[in-house]
């Protein structure tokens, strides 16, 4: 369908990866029972400018298009019994640049 196009849908855990993209989220839901449904978010993709450039990936120079992506990250903590947040702060950043074509991961 011509609505998931633009669209990623990402396990709520840490550690990246097993995310389900664009047209594969439809069968990834059909194939998952909808009471798993809500270990997952679906966000909408952030499409970056694309630059030609040059990275260097295990060893080898590699021509081509390339995307940056910026990572803000965060803490919280907070008392679970009244609610109150002890600490919220941001905890640092990280600027990838990944090849224009690929959906995980880039080069940090």
């Amino acid at each position: 369908p011509r609505l998931c196009l633009d669209y990623v849908l990402k396990p709520q855990r840490e550690g990246g990866g097993n995310n389900h993209y664009r047209g594969d989220i439809p069968a990834f839901l059909d194939a998952t029972p909808e009471a798993g449904w809500g270990a997952y978010i679906l966000m909408e993709l952030i499409t970056p400018p694309r630059q030609a450039n040059v990275i260097l990936r295990n060893g080898a120079l590699e021509a081509g298009g390339v995307v940056c992506e910026l990572g803000i990250y965060g803490t919280c903590l907070w008392d679970q019994a009244t609610g109150a947040v002890l600490r919220n702060e941001e905890a640092g950043c990280l600027l990838r640049t990944k090849g224009d074509t690929s959906n995980e991961g880039g080069v940090a």
